[in-house]
C-alpha cells in the first residue's frame, strides 16, 4: 500500500494494469496528433532551421528551470548564448545548460536511435554539471515548499532504480505495443517523475525525455516542441494528477492533461514559428529597400536571426565578410533601425530589437507591426515603405479587377513590391504558413495558385486560336500582338529540342499539328534581332530581365543558345553564325567587359578613374569599388592596365 512518507519501491512496472485507451482519451489523442503533425510540417519547410532550434529550445530551458525556480531574464538568456557562456550569473549558466543537455540528447539519439538510461544520465550530468549519475544515498523526499508537507517518497537503493529505468527502456522500445505513442509518452513521463532516478535535475530531464521520445517516434524531425510553459500555467493540475496515478492508479485525468498540452503547446510553436518567419520577411524586405545591393545579402539577414544578439564574429565564422567588413555591415543594420549595439564587457553585441520583442512575447503577430516612435519603434520609417498583409490584399484585388488575372511582374518597377508579396503567398500557401482566413480571401479574389501551369495553358488555348485563324501555328517571332505568347511558342520548341518538355505537353502541341522545325528561320530572325541591339547600343550582352519585354525574350534565346554550347546540343551551323555576329559564350565575362567599356569611357571624359558610388552610374561606382577591395586575376589586370588603371594613382580619395 502506498505510504507518503515511505520509499515507494512498490511502484508498478510498465505497462500499466489499467485501460489507457478510453473513448475520450483517443479522441483527445486524435486532435493532439493533428496538431503535432502540423507542427512538424511546417517547421520542416522554414529554410534555416537553425532559427528554430536556437530559439525555442532557449526558451524551454528558461521556462523548464523556472518550473525549479532558476530564474533568469530573456535578455541575460540570450547575451550569455551569444557570448558563448563565458558571461552570465550561476542561474543563467545552469539555464544555458539545459540547451546544452537538449541538444547533446538530440546528436545521441540521431547517432544511436534508442533512448538508454546511460543517456538519461548524462542529459542529467550535463545540466548539473556533475557526474553523479543514478542515487544512491537514501533519505531523498519531495515536499510541499510552502507547508513542508511530504507529498511523495520516491523509490531507494541503485539496484531498485536501475530496474525501474530498465524497465521503462523496454516499454519505450516495445514495438508490439500499438498504444498511441502519444498516450505513451504521458505515461513515460509520469513513470520517470515517479523513479526520480537523480539527486537533482529529474523535472528537466523528463522533459528532455518527452521531445526525445517524439523524435524516436518520428512524430516531429527537430526538438522544438516544449510543455514546460504549459506545466507552468497549469501547475497545481499537473501535481494534482501525478498525485492521482500514485495514490488512485487514475490514469485517464493525467493523459488527458498531458495530451492538451501537446494540442495546446503544438498549436502556439506553430504559431510562433509562422510570426519569425513573417518577421524574418519583413525584416528581409525593409533591408532590401534601405541597403544597397553590395552591403545587402539574405544570409546576413538570416545570421541575425539565428539569434537575438549577434557580433562580427559570427559573420566572420559564416563566410560572409572579413572583419573589418562585418562590423560595417551590422553598423549599417544598425543605421536603417534593424540592430540596436549594446556593450558587454568588452564585446560589442547588436540586439535585432524585434526578435527580442517577438521572443518576449512583448509584440503581437509581425502583420500588425507598425512604426511607432511614441513607442521606441526602430523602424522608422517602416509605414512608407512596407505595407501591411491586408493593405497589400486590397491592392492585389485592385489589379486583378483591373486587369484580370494575378500574374503581377516583378520586373515592373510600379509593380514590383505587389508581385514580391504575390510570390511570397503562393510561397506561404504550398508551405501551409498563410491562415486560413488568409487562404479564403485570396481566393475569393481569384488568386492563382499554380500561375507556371496555368499560365503555359493560357497560353496553349491561345495557340488554338491562331491555328485556327490562320492555318498554322507558325507564330511571327516579332508578334506585334502578344510578344510574350511569341516569346512561348518558341520557348516550347526550344525545349523539345533539348528535351525538356513533357510527354503530355507535346502531345498536346502536336495533337493541334504544331511544327517543331522553324529552328533555322528562328535563329535567323533572332540574328537579325541582335544585329538591330547591337546597331543600338553598341554590345551583344542582352540582359535576360531588360524592361523592354522585346530585349528580354532576345537575352532569354541567347542564354539558352550558351547553354546549349556548354551541353554540346548546339548545331555547327548556329555557332558559326553567331560566332560571326561577335556573340561571347561566357555571359559573365561579356558583363565585365561591359562594364569595363563603361569605365574607360568615364576616364575619357573625367581623366580619372574615381567614379561616385551615387547617381546615374551608381552601378559602375560599386563595381569599381568592389574591384578595388579585391583584385581580379592577371587576365582582368591586364585589361584594367590596357585602359590605363594604376592601382597607386587612382586609390580613392
Amino acid at each position: 500500500m502506498f505510504d507518503r512518507n515511505k520509499p515507494y519501491n512498490d511502484l508498478p512496472l510498465l505497462p500499466p494494469n489499467r485501460e489507457l485507451e478510453t473513448k475520450e482519451v483517443l479522441k483527445k489523442a486524435i486532435s493532439a496528433n493533428a496538431r503535432l503533425a502540423e507542427l512538424k510540417g511546417i517547421a520542416n519547410r522554414i529554410p534555416n532551421q537553425t532559427i528554430l532550434i536556437n530559439f525555442l529550445t532557449l526558451q524551454e530551458a528558461r521556462s523548464s528551470s523556472e518550473i525549479e525556480n532558476i530564474v533568469t531574464t530573456n535578455d541575460k538568456l540570450f547575451e550569455a548564448f551569444s557570448l558563448n557562456n563565458t558571461k552570465g550569473d550561476p542561474e543563467t549558466k545552469e539555464v544555458l545548460r539545459y540547451k546544452e543537455a537538449m541538444w547533446e540528447g538530440y546528436q545521441a539519439l540521431k547517432n544511436k536511435h534508442f533512448l538508454t538510461t546511460n543517456l538519461f544520465v548524462n542529459v542529467c550530468n550535463t545540466i548539473k554539471k556533475n557526474q553523479s549519475g543514478v542515487r544512491k544515498t537514501t533519505g531523498t523526499k519531495i515536499g510541499n515548499q510552502t507547508t513542508k508537507e511530504i507529498i511523495y517518497t520516491p523509490p531507494e537503493g541503485e539496484s531498485v532504480i536501475l530496474k525501474k529505468l530498465k524497465n521503462l527502456e523496454d516499454y519505450i522500445h516495445d514495438d508490439s505495443d500499438l498504444t498511441d505513442p502519444l498516450i505513451k509518452m504521458a505515461v513515460i513521463h509520469y513513470q520517470f517523475e515517479a523513479i526520480h532516478p537523480f539527486s537533482d535535475g529529474n523535472g528537466r530531464t523528463g522533459r528532455i525525455l518527452n521531445i526525445l521520445y517524439l523524435i524516436l517516434k518520428d512524430m516531429l524531425d527537430l526538438p522544438i516542441l516544449y510543455l514546460s510553459q504549459y506545466i507552468i500555467a497549469n501547475k497545481d493540475k499537473y501535481y494534482k494528477h501525478l498525485s492521482q496515478v500514485t495514490e488512485e492508479n487514475e490514469w485517464q485525468g493525467w493523459i488527458m492533461y498531458m495530451l492538451d498540452g501537446i494540442e495546446q503547446t503544438a498549436t502556439s510553436t506553430r504559431n510562433k514559428i509562422i510570426e519569425i518567419n513573417d518577421l524574418f520577411e519583413y525584416t528581409l524586405d525593409y533591408a532590401k529597400q534601405k541597403l544597397p545591393n553590395y552591403m545587402y545579402s539574405k544570409e546576413l539577414i538570416e545570421l541575425i536571426f539565428e539569434q537575438p544578439y549577434c557580433k562580427v564574429k559570427f559573420l566572420v565564422d559564416k563566410d560572409i565578410a572579413q572583419r573589418q567588413q562585418a562590423s560595417k555591415y551590422l553598423y549599417q543594420l544598425e543605421s536603417i533601425g534593424i540592430l540596436q549595439k549594446k556593450k558587454v564587457g568588452k564585446e560589442q553585441l547588436f540586439l535585432n530589437t524585434k526578435l527580442f520583442e517577438l521572443l518576449s512575447n512583448l509584440t503581437p503577430h509581425p502583420n500588425n507591426l507598425q512604426s511607432s516612435k511614441s513607442e521606441g519603434d526602430l523602424f522608422e520609417t517602416l509605414d512608407s515603405n512596407l505595407e501591411t498583409w491586408e493593405e497589400m490584399f486590397l491592392k492585389l484585388k485592385d489589379f486583378i479587377e483591373k486587369h484580370g488575372h494575378s500574374y503581377v511582374s516583378k520586373r515592373d518597377q510600379k509593380t514590383r513590391q505587389l508581385g514580391h508579396w504575390v510570390t511570397d503567398q503562393r510561397k506561404k500557401k504550398k508551405s501551409n504558413l498563410l491562415s486560413r482566413e488568409q487562404i479564403t480571401k485570396l481566393e475569393e479574389i481569384d488568386m492563382d495558385w499554380d500561375p507556371i501551369n496555368n499560365r503555359w495553358e493560357n497560353n496553349y488555348k491561345e495557340l488554338v486560336k491562331f491555328k485556327k485563324a490562320n492555318g498554322h501555328c507558325d507564330v511571327p517571332q516579332r508578334y506585334a500582338e502578344n510578344q510574350e505568347f511569341s516569346n512561348w511558342v518558341f520557348n516550347q520548341r526550344y525545349r523539345y529540342k533539348i528535351k525538356k518538355l513533357s510527354n503530355i505537353r507535346t502531345k498536346k502541341l502536336e495533337k493541334i499539328g504544331f511544327n517543331w522545325g522553324r529552328d533555322a528561320n528562328v535563329s535567323d530572325d533572332r540574328i537579325k534581332e541582335l544585329l538591330e541591339y547591337k546597331k543600338k547600343f553598341g554590345h551583344l550582352n542582352v540582359s535576360q530581365v531588360d524592361p523592354n519585354e522585346e530585349w528580354r525574350g532576345l537575352g532569354k534565346w541567347l542564354n539558352n543558345q550558351r547553354h546549349a554550347k556548354k551541353k554540346g546540343t548546339l548545331s555547327t551551323e548556329l555557332e558559326e553564325k553567331l560566332n560571326e555576329i561577335g556573340v561571347a559564350w561566357n555571359a559573365l565575362e561579356a558583363n565585365w567587359d561591359k562594364k569595363l567599356g563603361e569605365l574607360k569611357d568615364f576616364h575619357e571624359i573625367h581623366g580619372h578613374f574615381r567614379v561616385p558610388q551615387n547617381g546615374e552610374i551608381s552601378k559602375l561606382g560599386y563595381w569599381i569599388a568592389k574591384i578595388r577591395r579585391v583584385k581580379p586575376d592577371a587576365e582582368r589586370l591586364k585589361k584594367l592596365s590596357d585602359i590605363g588603371f594604376d592601382w597607386d594613382k587612382e586609390k580613392v580619395k
